[in-house]
Formats: C-alpha cells, structure tokens, sequence
C-alpha cells in the first residue's frame, strides 16, 4: 500500500476544508483509477487538517474507502485540569493517525526526542496510529519504540522546492535498517511533476505532502501520478 498523507499545518478555515474536501472527492469519483486504487486498498489517503477541522471532514468522508483523517498534534497531557490543551483522548474515534515530531514542532517548539517518545507512548495508548517524522539518522536511533509509519523530511528539501534526489532518500532508508514491519514515507518539497520518480521505487511507501496539499487538484494529481 501506499499512503498520501496531506498535511495541511496553520491552514484553512471550515468552509475552507469543506470546499477541499468536496473538489477532492468530486475528482476521486470521476477517476476510475484512483477510485479503484481506493477500494482496492492498494493506496491510502490521510487528511491532516488544522485540530478545529477534523470533525467537519470526517463526517463528508466516512463513507469513503481508504480515505481517513489524522492530527497534526496533540498534548503532552493525557487528561485533566489542564485548560486549552489537546488531549489525544479527545481524538479517539475521529483521527486514526497523528503525525509526531514534525520538524516544525521540533525547530519552532522545541520538541525534544523525549517529547517525540512520550506522543509516541499517548498516540499508541488510545489505538492511533503514529506517523513518526525524522530528518536524520540520530532521531531514528533515537525512538524507543518500534512505529509502523516513519516520515523522512530532510531539513533542506522542506518548503524550498528542493526535492531530494530519489537516490539519496532510498540510501538514507538503507543506513536505517528498518524492519519489514514499519512503512518508509518521504515529505520533502513533493508536488505533482516530481512525484512519479520516487513512486517508481518499492523502497518509498508513501510521501507527506505539505504545500501541495492545500489545492484539492494538486493533491489528486500527486496521487494520480504514482
């Protein structure tokens, strides 16, 4: 399988979301190969929109094969008095997924591997699944427990539209050694003409997908490339 996994970060509003979600569903039932890769089960999609967005689009997809939603973040505390904050206890039943250690969360909040280990702990704990974002090796050795979803975004290649050469993201997965068991996905100034490269190789399970994601068209395009 591979998965597409849109995040969406500090973008759009709810009748922003709902348009996307309607223009990105209306494209989906018009293409019989993305439509048949979606009930096949051969591909999978990921909306990751803004926490206040979740519900509004799981409501519009939840008759949809293969297409699912996920968070962005989450707090570090599990429940309680603790006014403001996001327990992932509250996602439970409308996010599947969670992305974790996002290098935006890492570099502008100051998450730690410790952090990053602690969401893995809370997301796991209440049957989300963790997409574990990494820019280097240290931060892989670094996890205490084994995720099925890893995301390799190098530092350079985000937001700049200096995409990795397919070459070096597949060298960087082998200088891992990750089991069978976990899902290699690559995020990293991906879009719709550079997208068919790194769907070509068996060794790249999926892309993370920032600024493309936020135009419907250009997010179906990058699945209809692959």
């Amino acid at each position: 399988m591979k998965y597409f996994i849109a995040n969406w970060k500090a973008n759009k509003n709810a009748d922003d979301a709902l348009a996307w979600s309607d223009d990105f569903l209306k494209l989906t039932e018009k293409s019989e190969k993305v439509k048949n890769l979606l009930e096949r089960k051969l591909i999978k999609v990921i909306i990751c929109p803004p926490l206040t967005l979740i519900y509004p689009l799981k409501e519009r997809i939840k008759r949809i094969t293969n297409i699912c939603l996920g968070c962005q973040n989450f707090s570090l505390y599990e429940k309680g008095a603790y006014t403001g904050e996001n327990p992932v206890q509250s996602l439970v039943g409308i996010a599947e997924y969670a992305i974790i250690g996002h290098s935006e969360r890492r570099l502008k909040f100051g998450e730690d591997q410790e952090t990053v280990n602690k969401k893995i702990d809370l997301a796991q704990k209440y049957g989300i699944e963790p997409i574990v974002c990494i820019s280097c090796k240290k931060e892989w050795d670094s996890l205490k427990k084994p995720v099925k979803l890893v995301a390799f975004e190098p530092l350079e290649a985000i937001g700049s539209g200096n995409n990795m050469p397919v070459k070096k993201v597949i060298d960087f997965r082998q200088n891992l050694k990750i089991n069978d068991g976990t899902e290699f996905i690559y995020g990293g100034s991906v879009n719709e003409k550079n997208i068919p490269q790194y769907a070509l190789s068996d060794r790249i399970n999926g892309f993370l997908v920032g600024g493309a994601s936020l135009d419907p068209l250009s997010f179906f395009n990058i699945i209809k490339e692959s």
